[in-house]
């Protein structure tokens, strides 16, 4: 062995004496060793989504609904919200059905607001005043998580705040502050994003009972739909009809429940006008169970 070979090997002996007395994976690395890896973190839960363009994707229910189904364990524990759920809808569409006109007149309002500056911006204001009136024996139920109550224990509520909250300042990164009216009738700066915040999720609100609504009566129709093979546009003014039917239940101008015969004449009239002429003869046998030109 040449003098440099021996010299390097006695100088790396107590390194290499050291990594074959340590067990793999224990105590500190030896000079041949790779880096260190840290084990990782357990992701952290989010409810913001964002799209390709970066825009805050929009939730499916309030931030504190789908905040407290995240943190949910098993479906025992997501029942259970389904049942706190089910509780707030009904009571936020009693006030709904029994004041739709006006709360829906607030987006009419705010969008006003847009064109009309500082007077439209008071006018519409005032109205949010008058439907935060009508909503406050629902504001008055809390949140959510406030309703859950031993559906989420105290970990799972502040987990779910979080993620709520996280989830609003993502929102509210994303509105334009804006300049206050002039005469102070109004909010301005963060209160005016703070409003409109508040405005969007009740509107939002509003579409949902609608979209349930109307889906319920779509239920009724599906095998009708379904028989006469209709275009995605006929589907789409399908749709539409019930919509537009969801919103008259709501208004009260036509009565809830199942359809009178008179009623479901009224709706195949509608879709009549949808059809083309072998679907209309196809949605005349459904209605006559007669083949059509029969006597």
């Amino acid at each position: 062995m040449t003098s440099l070979s021996l010299a390097l090997l006695i100088a790396f002996a107590p390194l290499l004496a050291a990594d074959e007395g340590t067990p793999s994976g224990t105590g500190p690395a030896g000079l041949l060793a790779g880096p260190a890896v840290a084990p990782a973190e357990p992701a952290r839960k989010s409810i913001v989504e964002r799209g390709f363009d970066g825009v805050l994707m929009p939730l499916d229910d309030e931030p504190e609904v789908v905040a407290a189904f995240a943190v949910a364990k098993d479906d025992i524990q997501r029942a259970r919200l389904e049942s706190v759920a089910a509780a707030r809808t009904k009571a936020f569409e009693e006030i709904l059905f029994e004041h739709y006109t006006t709360i829906v007149g607030l987006g009419d309002a705010m969008r006003s607001a847009k064109e009309s500056g500082t007077k439209g911006a008071t006018a519409a204001f005032a109205k949010l005043r008058e439907v935060n009136g009508i909503l406050a024996p629902f504001r008055a139920r809390g949140d959510f998580i406030d309703e859950c109550g031993s559906a989420l224990d105290p970990a799972e509520a502040a987990e779910a705040r979080r993620l709520a909250a996280e989830w609003r300042a993502a929102r509210a990164a994303e509105l334009p502050t804006g300049e206050g009216p002039s005469d102070g009738a109004a909010p301005s700066g963060n209160a005016r994003a703070e409003a409109r915040m508040r405005m969007e999720e009740l509107g939002a609100m509003v579409k949902r009972s609608i979209q349930r609504r109307a889906a319920s009566r779509t239920a009724q129709f599906e095998h009708l739909v379904k028989e006469l093979d209709l275009t995605p546009e006929q589907a789409e003014r399908v749709r539409g009809l019930f919509m537009e039917i969801a919103v008259q239940e709501i208004q009260g101008t036509r009565e809830r429940g199942a359809y009178t015969r008179r009623e479901q004449q009224q709706v195949f009239g509608e879709l009549a006008k949808i059809l083309d002429e072998r679907q209309r003869r196809k949605l005349g046998e459904m209605i006559t169970g007669m083949p059509a030109g029969a006597p």
